[in-house]
């Protein structure tokens, strides 16, 4: 049963959770990406549904709310933005050198209990 909430707004895109085979799941890069309490604005990420791998997130997150007690600022998307495009590039490379997918990095809100 997941009792932490971490809220999200990010840019990434969802793989297909069948990529996070048992030895991936179990190597130390792995762990670091998917511990969501070091999720940190602006770095790399992974949000893995690990009770029923239901979804996979590869991203960067633009805003972090952990504790979900103040709920999230006011954020306006600028699809011009040239960061958000270096970022969409950044998970794009990240996705095809570790799990040989090609992927459309996307701007993606959801909560992730942990």
């Amino acid at each position: 049963m997941s009792v932490n909430q971490h809220n999200y707004i990010l840019i990434g895109a969802k793989v297909d959770p069948k990529v996070v085979t048992e030895e991936i799941y179990e190597s130390e890069e792995f762990e670091m990406l998917n511990w969501a309490s070091q999720h940190r604005a602006g770095k790399l990420a992974y949000l893995y549904d690990g009770m029923n791998g239901g979804y996979f997130i590869v991203g960067v997150p633009i805003c972090v709310d952990h504790h979900c007690y103040n709920g999230f600022p006011v954020y306006e998307h600028d699809p011009n933005n040239l960061a958000h495009e270096v970022v969409a590039d950044k998970v794009k490379e990240h996705v095809k050198e570790k799990f040989n997918l090609e992927v459309e990095p996307k701007l993606i809100v959801m909560t992730h209990f942990v």
